[in-house]
């Protein structure tokens, strides 16, 4: 049994943490077969990644953890 593997294209975030405005990431860009989050410290890179945790999981993993 092999490994699942998921390919967002997408992701669409508005009013969540520091993002307020609708910002819309495309990560099916046809120039690059891979994609790097880069930029200075508070600028949104784990925010992204826990909206990409909440939509395939359902959970919060960095709240779960500071409620316990």
């Amino acid at each position: 049994m092999g490994a699942k593997v998921i390919k967002i294209d997408k992701i669409y975030i508005e009013n969540f943490k520091g993002i307020k405005d609708k910002v819309i990431f495309d990560f099916n860009s046809a120039e690059f077969n891979s994609n790097i989050l880069s930029g200075p410290n508070g600028f949104g890179k784990t925010t992204i990644f826990e909206v990409i945790e909440i939509c395939l999981t359902g959970n919060f993993g960095r709240i779960e953890r500071f409620e316990n």
